[in-house]
């Protein structure tokens, strides 16, 4: 990524990470996951557990939708 002062030029390999993948974080990196890799972080070791079944305890997402992220790594 370079810094151009009023703008920057992103070179399509930078990688995200989200803290939290509650009701905010999570839709927040599978949006972003549609065009970065993004690292998904919570502290609570069920959601991960959980979320690599491709099973959302908050019921935002279905299983077919999570299914279908492949940009998503989480942690």
């Amino acid at each position: 990524m370079r810094n151009y002062g009023d703008h920057m030029e992103v070179s399509g390999n930078e990688t995200i990470c989200v803290v939290g993948l509650g009701y905010v974080g999570l839709p927040l990196a599978i949006a972003s996951s549609k065009k970065y890799s993004v690292i998904g972080y919570d502290n609570n070791l069920l959601r991960i557990k959980k979320l690599k079944k491709n099973i959302d305890s908050n019921e935002e997402f279905s299983k077919y939708e999570l299914n279908k992220i492949k940009n998503i790594y989480y942690t």
